[in-house]
């Protein structure tokens, strides 16, 4: 379990320096393209934390449905992210509602994130 908590801490580091990038990369057209190379590859980074989260969370025997619930939670809106961000990225022109829909997701896999962590801790 020490090492499922881990992989979810280092995740939520990703996840969380991926945010501060994404809040710099703003919502104005055109993005600046180096920050969204660099949300990119952090968003690669966050997927693989989750996948190895929840294959390491499979190896465990006792006490791990409440973190497995908010990792599979994290997972569906990491999903909504990657889609509503490459709809973001393609799109030639603003679109607020998407904005909120990508921010809406991230703040939902930060509490998924979070509440992973603090079922694992407690073993739930």
């Amino acid at each position: 379990m020490n090492q499922v908590l881990t992989f979810v801490i280092v995740t939520g580091a990703w996840f969380l320096i991926e945010a501060v990038i994404g809040f710099f990369l703003g919502t104005k057209k055109p993005y600046n393209v180096v920050l969204l190379v660099i949300h990119g590859i952090l968003t690669v980074f966050v997927i693989a934390g989750v996948i190895s989260s929840i294959y390491g969370l499979a190896a465990v025997t006792f006490g791990k449905t409440g973190s497995e619930i908010s990792l599979h939670a994290a997972s569906l809106a990491l999903l909504v992210i990657i889609i509503s961000g490459i709809r973001l990225s393609v799109s030639k022109k603003d679109s607020p509602g998407l904005v909120l829909v990508h921010k809406l997701s991230a703040f939902v896999l930060a509490i998924s994130l979070i509440t992973g962590i603090i079922f694992i801790i407690v073993k739930i």
